[in-house]
């Protein structure tokens, strides 16, 4: 008696009607701000990129819809930047394409990984990498490209903690190699990156800093009990995640010294400036800080300075040197 085929799994249900229409939403308001939102574009996205990731999410048994729209934001937010502009497979083909971070992004990794993660972990993860993806450009795209194939064959490195995946990857890439410079010797500040954190939480008000650990950043909004943790990398701040949490802020001009008997970095005024662990005399290390209203910072100890502006929703990084 010939053996029965155990039966195939029932294929996962389209998006329904009411997602689908909230894409077709966003996508015309999108195509009236860039002319970088074209149809072949955006329908091989959805194509090659959206509806996998809700057939991942479906096959996971996780809801897909909500996250489906939030992610749908983010990949026509790099197709407007002119960051995604493929429409059909030849990229694949094609070694020396010269911007890979987000067709790799959207196409490959998203659909592998967020399925995988912590529900609530999901969204932070993919505008993780897509606010480091809008980074990384210029001079360090290749490098770029590099570490993003690095992640699409290893998803699972990233699983179940992406921040300290994404930590190790970076420093594998060279993106994240400790600060040589040391504090005996800063000379100087120079600025590294801006991240607007409006992009993220429309209602997020930074007003105070600290430096948890390595390189990564709490920024505090203590009105609303909210706290966005950044990561400062060699092209400048990547949020991880914004949400509510308990974060022993100091007093909103307050410094974080970069550790014992180093020197100390003081905001005063507009000027960054560094005093030694005796009363030697203060050292300007950048005369004109870039803020309107220079309201906190925070410093790690292998010199990475976070700046908050009060008058904005930007975050800077300065990097201190010889």
């Amino acid at each position: 008696m010939p053996r029965r085929r155990p039966a195939e799994p029932a294929p996962a249900p389209p998006p329904s009607e009411a997602l689908v229409a909230d894409l077709r939403a966003e996508w015309a308001r999108r195509a009236r701000e860039s002319s970088a939102v074209r149809p072949e574009v955006v329908t091989y996205l959805i194509e090659r990129g959206l509806e996998p990731l809700h057939r991942a999410l479906v096959a996971a048994g996780s809801p897909a819809d909500a996250l489906c729209r939030s992610v749908w934001t983010l990949m026509l937010a790099s197709v407007s930047a002119r960051r995604f502009g493929v429409s059909t497979d030849a990229w694949t083909n094609t070694p020396d394409y010269p911007d890979r971070w987000f067709p790799l992004l959207w196409l490959r990794l998203a659909p592998s990984l967020l399925p995988r993660l912590p529900v609530a972990e999901r969204l932070p993860c993919a505008a993780a990498l897509f606010n480091l993806g809008e980074q990384l450009s210029g001079p360090m795209r290749a490098t770029a490209n590099r570490l993003m194939a690095a992640l699409v064959q290893v998803p699972g490195d990233l699983v179940p903690d992406w921040r300290r995946g994404l930590e190790r990857a970076l420093t594998a890439a060279g993106l994240l190699s400790p600060q040589s410079v040391p504090p005996a010797e800063w000379r100087r500040a120079v600025v590294i990156g801006a991240v607007d954190l409006a992009a993220h939480d429309p209602a997020f008000l930074p007003a105070a800093a600290v430096c948890l650990d390595g390189r990564t950043f709490a920024v505090g909004d203590p009105g609303a009990g909210r706290v966005a943790r950044l990561l400062a990398d060699a092209a400048g701040l990547t949020v991880l995640s914004i949400e509510h949490a308990d974060v022993p802020f100091p007093a909103a001009r307050a410094v974080v010294p970069p550790g014992a008997g180093a020197p100390t970095v003081e905001l005063v005024g507009r000027r960054l400036a560094r005093r030694g662990p005796t009363d030697a005399p203060e050292r300007v290390l950048l005369d004109d800080v870039p803020a309107v209203a220079p309201a906190a910072i925070a410093v790690g100890a292998v010199g990475d300075v976070v700046l908050i502006d009060a008058a904005s929703q930007h975050v800077t990084l300065l990097r201190l040197t010889r």
